[in-house]
């Protein structure tokens, strides 16, 4: 019987160790470690999930693997922690929903796909059977199930959030949205589902995202971007902690024979880009390598599991243009940053108030 992730999770090394190659890699797979840029973009997160924060339209920008699904699973756990006396007051509550944008294929997708895709997150009965409610001449009337619109879907979505007392709805892939064409369109809609909720909205996405939450200018007064940066080649302080990183997964290593990554953390930085689920995937690809020889490692297993040198290029260059796309755009870079930071900090510790 196969273990969950969770279980996985908690296992000792010793146990680790006893799992069959295929639970190793699941197990490795499943693991999650702390990073700095991991951690700076979570408490600039949390600040803006506060109730008493006016952004309700949230974007998580970054490269390609550079760990943004993991950040919005990360989440979870802290978001249930502080609503716990809510669920133990209303087991019906489901504060957190956590949902990918629909990816069927089709060059457009529609809202009602979209709406019923987020009710079946939180198991919503009945999907199939909403009503529209229709005022008319000032008198209420319900729609026959035959019409069954894009408006019934819309209000058995708002209804549902608000008596499922739904605080944030998470949109993971949110790059899908795009396919909608009209982007002032699309933000409109987002923007009238949150106000209409009283809900937050995480958009979490590629560069590609930026353009769609900007484009749309009666969202900026209550939406910020958060840019969730890789590790900087040149960066003495990123390379130190990109370091770290590649310790603590070596740590958790689910062989015997442990590989040395420490000795080539900075070969790594250049082959994951400075991203965390880059570098993830190059390990998982190496761990492959290294079950199919029996738990024996070998150096050479390096040369087919990182990026083939076109291929990163290829990442590089996409990821300094999506860099360049959202410099002076993005949460914290304000007519109070850089240089003029300085200045207001030297003013301002000059003229300290007493009350």
């Amino acid at each position: 019987m196969a273990l969950s992730e969770t279980a996985l999770c908690n296992l000792t090394r010793e146990e680790v160790l006893a799992l069959t190659p295929e639970d190793k890699m699941h197990y490795f797979h499943a693991l999650q470690v702390k990073h700095k840029k991991l951690e700076d973009i979570g408490k600039d997160l949390m600040r803006l999930l506060s109730p008493h924060n006016e952004t309700n339209i949230i974007a998580v920008i970054g490269a390609t693997g550079v760990g943004k699904t993991t950040l919005s699973k990360r989440l979870l756990r802290p978001l249930i922690e502080e609503h716990y006396s809510l669920l133990a007051t209303d087991p019906s509550a489901v504060p957190f929903i956590f949902t990918a944008a629909p990816a069927n294929g089709d060059r457009s997708i529609s809202w009602a796909t979209f709406y019923e895709k987020v009710m079946r997150e939180v198991n919503e009965v009945l999907i199939e059977k909403k009503h529209a409610n229709v005022i008319e001449d000032g008198h209420v009337s319900i729609r026959p199930r035959r019409h069954r619109t894009l408006a019934a879907m819309r209000d058995a979505l708002e209804s549902m959030l608000k008596h499922r007392r739904v605080q944030m709805l998470v949109v993971d892939e949110a790059f899908h949205l795009l396919r909608f064409g009209n982007y002032s369109a699309v933000m409109d809609t987002i923007k009238s589902l949150a106000d209409a909720t009283g809900i937050k909205i995480l958009l979490i996405g590629s560069y590609d995202l930026f353009d769609l939450v900007t484009d749309y200018g009666q969202v900026a007064r209550r939406a910020e971007i958060l840019h969730f940066e890789r590790y900087d080649t040149d960066n003495p302080a990123d390379v130190k902690e990109f370091e770290k990183l590649v310790a603590k997964l070596q740590q958790y290593w689910p062989c015997e024979e442990v590989p040395a990554f420490s000795a080539i953390a900075k070969e790594l930085l250049e082959a994951s880009l400075g991203c965390a689920g880059l570098l993830k995937t190059l390990e998982l690809q190496a761990l492959t390598l290294q079950l199919e020889n029996k738990g024996k490692w070998n150096p050479k297993f390096m040369a087919k599991a990182a990026k083939s040198c076109k291929l990163l290029d290829r990442i590089r260059k996409e990821i300094k243009a999506g860099e360049d796309k959202v410099l002076g755009a993005t949460y914290g870079e304000t007519l109070f940053s850089g240089v003029v930071l300085e200045g207001i900090i030297k003013k301002m510790s000059q003229g300290v108030c007493h009350v």
